[in-house]
């Protein structure tokens, strides 16, 4: 189980560059997109078309003989005659389809007329009310003695008439709401029973059949709010979506970030090994983040062995050393800088950092001769002496 948690940290440092550049192009990133998205409104304002109808359906029926009509009542379609139907119901019912919210309500009437060529025409029954709620009905009682009735007085003080007719209509003035737009809307209907000889009525199926089921329908143009949607390319994102995106990706990246940071801070004291190598890399020169964003170091290859001798003592600072790949890599660790040379071969003479500074390097740096022995791939180059940085 320790062996695992220390290469946990040894693969952390050789990783630390590309973990260190995904945390922070995902923190920017995740920055960008969420600050784009609240720039821009969840919903937009649009004009949508709504359809609104009225179904309606007339009928009629009338008790009869059971030996003239099976179900002891004679059914829309079937002829009518004064001696075995004497009265007759005439009904109309509508039902409202629209989608919510609505509201709507009415005024209807029912009404039957005996009419001839001649233009000659009485009004025998009428039925108003007015109607609320989605299914409106409409229903008028007609005795078929009161329409003989009303022909044989007219052919008292005008010309007979070959052809009577007797029409049922309805009309209905509709009004309401879909969506909180207003309307009004009139329906009218006609259905027409011809008098073929007294007393005996017939009623064309056959030409009225559309007529029995009337359709109105109106398209309404309805303001709505609808989803902001940007476009990338050839797809379409919801910006409720790329605002909870850019949440997440900028929560990830800080937390990954700030993660990364800590790992460093604390390896500073408890992995120095760990640390330097997170930070040198591959080698060459190398300007980058500190463990706090506004801290940078420059690293610094230098030409010879006696020039960062030199500069160690100068310094007073002592010289770490560590072994990677067969080559033989000494640093000098500045707050501001980091000078190192690597060379290919072990020199003959290494700087002792007791006559330096008087403490051991291994108690300094937490490095000894193997100490990066572990670290990078088996392609890392490392410039030596005569490499350029």
């Amino acid at each position: 189980m320790k062996r695992a948690r220390v290469d946990s940290h040894r693969w952390l440092a050789a990783h630390y560059e590309p973990l260190w550049w995904v945390s922070g192009m995902t923190l920017l990133i995740g920055a960008a997109l969420t600050l784009w998205g609240f720039g821009k409104p969840l919903d937009v304002s649009a004009l949508e078309p709504v359809v609104y109808r009225f179904r309606g359906t007339f009928e009629y029926f009338a008790e009869g003989p059971t030996h003239l009509f099976p179900q002891g009542r004679a059914t829309t379609g079937a002829p009518l005659h004064l001696a075995y139907t004497p009265e007759v119901t005439l009904t109309f019912q509508t039902v409202f389809e629209a989608p919510q919210p609505y509201w709507v309500m009415g005024e209807g009437e029912l009404w039957v007329e005996i009419r001839d060529v001649y233009g000659w025409k009485r009004r025998l029954a009428t039925y108003k009310r007015d109607l609320f709620g989605e299914v409106w009905a409409l229903q008028v009682l007609l005795p078929l003695g009161r329409v003989e009735q009303a022909i044989q007085h007219k052919e008292r003080f005008l010309p007979p008439s070959q052809t009577y007719e007797v029409v049922v209509g309805a009309s209905i003035l509709a009004r309401g709401t879909v969506h909180e737009q207003s309307w009004e809307q009139p329906l009218e209907a006609r259905w027409v029973f011809r008098r073929v000889r007294p007393g005996f009525y017939v009623f064309d199926l056959e030409r009225q059949r559309e007529a029995l089921t009337p359709v109105w329908e109106e398209t309404l143009t309805v303001p709505v709010l609808e989803p902001n949607r940007v476009a990338f390319g050839p797809w379409f994102f919801a910006v409720r979506s790329l605002r909870r995106a850019g949440l997440a990706l900028l929560m990830a990246g800080a937390f990954a970030f700030a993660g990364l940071q800590g790992w460093l801070a604390w390896a500073r004291s408890h992995r120095p090994e760990c640390y330097y190598r997170a930070y040198l890399g591959k080698g060459g020169l190398r300007v980058r983040f500190g463990p706090w964003l506004w801290s940078h170091k420059t690293y610094i290859v230098l030409d010879t062995l006696e020039d960062l001798e030199a500069l160690a003592q100068h310094h007073q600072e002592p010289v770490l050393y560590a072994s990677q790949d067969g080559r033989h890599c000494f640093f000098l660790w500045l707050p501001d800088a980091v000078y190192y040379v690597c060379l290919s071969e072990e020199p003959s003479e290494i700087p002792s950092t007791d006559e330096a500074s008087g403490v051991e390097a291994s108690e300094t740096s937490g490095l000894d001769h193997e100490g990066l022995s572990d670290f990078g791939d088996e392609d890392d180059e490392t410039p030596d002496s005569d490499g350029a940085a």
